[in-house]
């Protein structure tokens, strides 16, 4: 629910809560899910180089997660202490960037799950 000049805290807070388990499941797919499915796809030599353009994307986020997760912060600070129009477009703006973040993890692991699923075959016969 977007509601105008919410609170400060209430509004960051909820965009942390409605990200938290996109980030979440997405992080422990770059720990655990990630590295073995670029093992597979080495291991049966598939040529799939949006798979591979995708995991590398993965990859770059989660190497400078900390650089990107801190510019977002002091971004967000800047707008609370210099901008004077955003806390009326606050909300908004967050609801934007959680829908865009919970969107791109969704495709990323969609587009991985269908992926793995074109390399089954080869799988099965090795």
């Amino acid at each position: 629910m977007i509601t105008l000049n919410k609170p400060m805290w209430k509004a960051h807070f909820q965009a942390a809560i409605l990200m938290a388990p996109a980030l979440l499941i997405w992080v422990i797919g770059g720990i655990f899910v990630f590295p073995k499915l670029k093992q597979i796809l080495a291991d049966t030599g598939a040529d799939l180089p949006l798979t591979v353009s995708a995991l590398r994307v993965s990859d770059f986020f989660m190497q400078n997660g900390i650089w990107i997760a801190l510019s977002a912060i002091l971004s967000l600070v800047l707008l609370e202490w210099r901008v004077s129009l955003w806390p009326r477009c606050r909300s908004v703006c967050l609801s934007v960037v959680i829908f865009c973040v919970n969107t791109s993890v969704l495709l990323l692991l969609s587009f991985l799950l269908v992926s793995l699923l074109m390399v089954i075959p080869d799988l099965i016969r090795k």
